[in-house]
């Protein structure tokens, strides 16, 4: 009923918390804040936003700490009428200097401390801790206005989340309020999921299944918790806090849920709250979520598979698995579009495909972002109009292959590109081999995902050396590399070469390249 209602988050949110004003809305570390709370914190917030930042909409910078003062500053940055930018304290430095010059960021939000570590001199730091919970009477009359009078239209940004860039550079991309109410409107009616339901947030708000995790919750008046980040490295303390804090709505990524299931193994009684389990961000594993669907007896949690892009904003597709998923031979079930989205499957030319035949997903509908920041070639590039420039059916290319199937479900089957997924997060090789290239010790760069003896996935660099003794570059080029590039960027392992193999047009034989691990 809200979200039939809301032009935007705002709206949504201010609707949702006048109905649960008493109700939990956010907890962690410690700290749990009501509906009611976190409407009147955050209109305090965007107060003094406004008196910093006034007209807009502008980008502005909000530390993801996993700390409900983090929501606090989102909320209060989109009820100031701009679009927040999320900025992970455990990014480089270089890299958060980065995404402030080219969102053009001149306000951060977040704990003083903690922004003085990487905000530069000349940006505006605003420390929600030291805003009073209520606006002072004596404060300066352009900071106790209201913001009531701020108009937010529903083409408005609403965030700016970064994906890895092949230039090197990560591009922003812009997504609106009407992307996001779009995507709930779409997804939330086929999960049984109301007030009563707890959210956990594992992800972190620079990585868009948060905006998933945290709205899904605030749309229903559910509670979303946020998950230590000590508790996202270790399976058995994610487990605890699952269980401790009676979580029945768990999103995962499956790379990390395969570890999150071995763990569940020894102790499969342990999450009797959890109801559903919806996964996104990369493949699927079948097998895995088999194995912990059995070792629930018949107390399972139902499981969601959701293929999406930070470009069609969260989800583009769903599928419930069930046990005959499991036996299809299928190996990524995607199923059908969000009833916001369609999806033609295309040649390199841009013709549809028939069922039954590989192309890549070309994604059209109200999920469809603005564009990326600043990057109007690229942004030609990827979001696409056919037949008319102007007034053609606008597309967003996926780079992703699949395939339709018998029935109109779609079956995943890989990028078409050096893209690759590590974690959910979507990473250009191109921009992890630019950064080792500029090592000094590093003549050529190559970076793929390789499997192990096991099966496990990871990044290894290839690289050319300039000096002989190996495990003195290594050692460097690891340490350089943990210096320049967010951790689920940087590779696990690297090798040396005296040179890479070409192919006949001159260039790095990947392939052959590839065949040495072998």
């Amino acid at each position: 009923m809200h979200l039939s209602r809301s032009e935007s988050l705002v709206d949504l949110f201010g609707s949702v918390a006048r109905e649960n004003s008493e109700s939990i809305s956010v907890a962690g570390g410690g700290e749990s804040i009501t509906y009611g709370e976190l409407d009147r914190r955050s209109d305090g917030l965007a107060r003094r936003i406004r008196a910093l930042a006034p007209g807009g909409p502008v980008f502005v910078g909000v530390v993801a700490d996993r700390s409900p003062g983090s929501v606090v500053g989102m909320m209060a940055i989109l009820k100031a009428g701009h679009a927040y930018v999320p900025l992970d304290p455990y990014y480089p430095l270089e890299r958060l200097h980065y995404l402030l010059d080219d969102a053009q960021v001149s306000l951060v939000v977040g704990p003083r401390d903690i922004t003085e570590s990487f905000a530069p001199q000349h940006l505006g730091v605003l420390d929600p801790r030291e805003i009073p919970r209520e606006a002072a009477p004596e404060a300066a009359p352009e900071e106790t206005a209201g913001v009531s009078d701020v108009r937010i239209a529903g083409s408005d940004p609403a965030y700016m989340i970064y994906t890895s860039g092949s230039t090197g550079n990560p591009k922003g991309c812009v997504v609106t309020h009407a992307n996001v109410l779009s995507m709930l409107r779409a997804a939330l009616p086929l999960f049984d999921v109301s007030a009563d339901d707890r959210w956990s947030i594992f992800h972190s708000m620079s990585f868009d299944f948060s905006v998933w995790e945290l709205w899904g919750a605030f749309a229903k008046g559910g509670r979303a918790t946020l998950v230590p980040a000590d508790a996202t490295q270790t399976p058995e303390a994610f487990i605890d806090f699952l269980a401790a804090e009676k979580i029945t709505v768990l999103n995962q990524v499956p790379s990390v849920f395969r570890h999150l299931a071995k763990a569940h193994a020894e102790r499969p009684a342990a999450l009797p709250a959890l109801r559903h389990i919806i996964f996104g961000g990369e493949k699927v594993d079948l097998d895995c979520v088999r194995r912990f669907s059995l070792s629930c007896g018949n107390r399972a949690p139902e499981f969601t598979n959701m293929y999406g892009i930070t470009e069609i904003t969260v989800h583009a597709t769903f599928k419930r698995l069930t046990d005959a998923d499991f036996e299809s031979g299928i190996s990524s079930p995607i199923g059908r579009p969000l009833s916001n989205l369609s999806i033609s499957i295309r040649d390199e030319h841009g013709v549809e495909l028939p069922p039954g035949e590989t192309g890549e997903m070309w994604i059209t509908g109200d999920g469809v972002a603005r564009g990326y920041h600043r990057r109007p070639d690229t942004t030609q590039k990827s979001f696409v109009r056919l037949s008319d420039e102007f007034t053609g059916t606008r597309y967003y290319r996926s780079g992703d292959l699949a395939r339709a199937l018998p029935g109109g479900e779609f079956e995943y089957v890989g990028r078409a590109d050096q893209q690759v997924k590590v974690m959910g997060f979507r990473i250009e090789l191109g921009e992890i081999e630019e950064v080792l290239k500029r090592h000094p010790y590093v003549e050529d760069a190559v970076v793929a995902l390789v499997p192990d003896r096991t099966g496990a996935k990871s990044l290894v660099a290839c690289f050319v050396r300039r000096i002989e003794d190996d495990q003195q570059v290594i050692r460097e080029l690891r340490s350089y590399a943990s210096s320049k590039l967010p951790r689920h960027m940087a590779p696990n392992r690297f090798r040396a070469f005296d040179e890479f193999p070409l192919n006949n047009s001159g260039k790095t034989d990947r392939k052959a390249l590839m065949a040495t691990f072998h």
